[in-house]
């Protein structure tokens, strides 16, 4: 794959027609992808990557787009109905339903804490595997599934709030 294992690659940006992009082209990736929404070659609709997650988001002019500078605020869909929010070492999830994807591998390194807010209901597997620097995990009761290896590798992890709802542990 052309950009495997580039874990700290968090943005691209298309400006042209959609090239034909492989399978594994972003493998291990975490990306949020902008392309033009105007341009009729461009589908994103149900493409999946191998062991990538890809945020695809339409900009009517994706080169304007504005990346926001590590350690400043960050908000975007972190599923169908849920939003993530990174803030100073904090990362909270908000909304209804799974979360499904993540765009904050880049802040890892950074994220101390996370905040699983009433409304979220599954943790999709190894959405915050490796993350060596986080200490502590608050779960809403809402929570019913943690999918498997979602915390996996996480040495710092120092305290887990239990959602009394859990049903399904990875």
């Amino acid at each position: 794959g052309a950009f495997e294992y580039c874990e700290g690659l968090m943005y691209l940006v298309f400006v042209g027609d959609q090239p034909e992009l492989d399978d594994s082209a972003l493998r291990w990736c975490s990306v949020i992808a902008y392309y033009p929404s105007g341009n009729p070659t461009w589908n994103m609709d149900g493409r999946e990557f191998m062991d990538a997650a890809v945020l695809w988001l339409p900009d009517e002019d994706p080169a304007s787009v504005k990346i926001p500078e590590k350690g400043s605020s960050l908000s975007l869909p972190c599923g169908e109905q849920t939003i993530a929010t990174y803030k100073n070492g904090v990362l909270t999830i908000t909304g209804t339903g799974e979360v499904t994807y993540s765009f904050w591998v880049s802040y890892q390194e950074e994220l101390e804490k996370i905040v699983i807010e009433d409304g979220v209901t599954g943790l999709a597997g190894t959405l915050f595997q490796g993350y060596s620097q986080l200490k502590e995990v608050v779960i809403a009761d809402s929570v019913t599934a943690i999918g498997d290896f979602c915390f996996a590798g996480c040495g710092a992890l120092q305290k887990v709030t239990w959602p009394s709802g859990l049903k399904y542990l990875g």
